[in-house]
């Protein structure tokens, strides 16, 4: 018999969160399903296979004080802040020969939003649209006859600041950079806190999932014995176990946040020099040098949070040979 778990994160930091969604993933029992409900501060979270000086403003993250995580899922670049619920179901195999299906719990999502008064339709990238914008988008990972599905679903978010970190970048300086990653796809978006008819938006999602999560979960039980089990508060801030301490350490390293992107080259101007900086694991790996031509190769109006403003910190990059500035970068860390 399948058991229920349906549990709701005390935390708002998006570290602690990432490291309770793995937590749980890691200590599914067999036959066993929940639901984690979780809200996060201001934060942008990348997947798990794109290049944050790419994907978002660093510098005006950093300016800011806004955290940058990194999750394990695959999938584009996101916006976190308390306006936005989070949501993810896990789900243990469910028997022999049988798939995991990501169409499942996204259809549970766009009927619990529905049943709330949203015109929530599915598109084909399995995003949850209302009249044409986007207003949930989710990842899938499967691991060892377990998987997890989760997304987001703006509620009350700020768009502003959405589209302010995660705008891209201009095309003259997007053309400074080559290599291989996963490009988040720009949608249009909007809230759905306007379609409901409530003032506590987020705590009305959060019980339409959960109540689509038990009927989807418990269909052959009658309705009046639905109620599904109690909401279990769950505190990241009170798990001992050193996995999860590690873990949650690693989120939060530069070499989890910087050294995970995949190998990228980044074309800039550095003194009297246009270079080509070829990155491996948040390090400068090699590069090449010439002297430096009319046409600026491609460098950003967030000039020294990119990457390459720190990188001549102290010498004059004028007075520097090309053998003097190779000797001075290779091996250093990039950003």
């Amino acid at each position: 018999m399948t058991k229920l778990r349906i549990l709701r994160s005390a935390s708002r930091c998006i570290y602690e969160n990432l490291a309770l969604e793995d937590y749980l993933f890691r200590n599914l029992e067999e036959g066993e399903e929940a639901l984690l409900l979780w809200r996060n501060r201001d934060c942008v979270v990348l997947g798990r296979y794109q290049n944050p000086y790419i994907e978002c403003r660093l510098g005006k993250l950093r300016r800011d004080g806004i955290s940058l995580a990194r999750r394990q899922s695959g999938g584009g670049a996101v916006w976190h802040d308390e306006g936005n619920l989070c949501f993810t179901f896990f789900r243990s195999r469910p028997g022999p020969g049988q798939s995991f299906s990501r169409r499942d719990t996204v259809e549970l999502t766009a009927r619990a939003l529905a049943g709330l008064g949203v015109p929530a339709e599915i598109n084909r990238r399995l995003d949850i649209l209302a009249e044409g914008c986007k207003i949930s988008g989710s990842a899938f990972r499967e691991s060892r006859g377990r998987s997890f599905h989760h997304g987001t679903i703006l509620i009350q978010s700020n768009l502003d600041k959405l589209k302010s970190y995660l705008e891209p970048l201009p095309p003259r300086s997007a053309a400074g950079f080559s290599g291989r990653g996963i490009r988040s796809l720009v949608s249009p978006v909007r809230n759905i806190g306007p379609y409901l008819q409530t003032g506590h938006a987020v705590e009305a999602v959060e019980a339409a999932l959960a109540a689509a999560f038990v009927r989807l979960r418990s269909p052959a039980a009658p309705p009046e014995s639905r109620s599904g089990p109690a909401v279990e508060t769950a505190d990241p801030r009170t798990i001992g176990e050193p996995a999860f301490r590690a873990y949650l350490e690693r989120l939060q390293s530069r070499d989890w946040l910087y050294g995970a992107s995949p190998p990228f080259s980044r074309r800039c101007r550095l003194g009297r020099f246009d270079c080509t900086l070829d990155i491996r694991g948040g390090l400068i790996a090699d590069l090449r040098i010439a002297e430096a031509g009319e046409t600026d190769p491609g460098e950003t109006e967030d000039a020294p949070p990119d990457g390459t403003g720190d990188l001549l910190a102290g010498p004059d990059p004028d007075r520097l040979s090309a053998e003097e500035l190779r000797n001075l970068l290779l091996g250093r860390e990039y950003g």
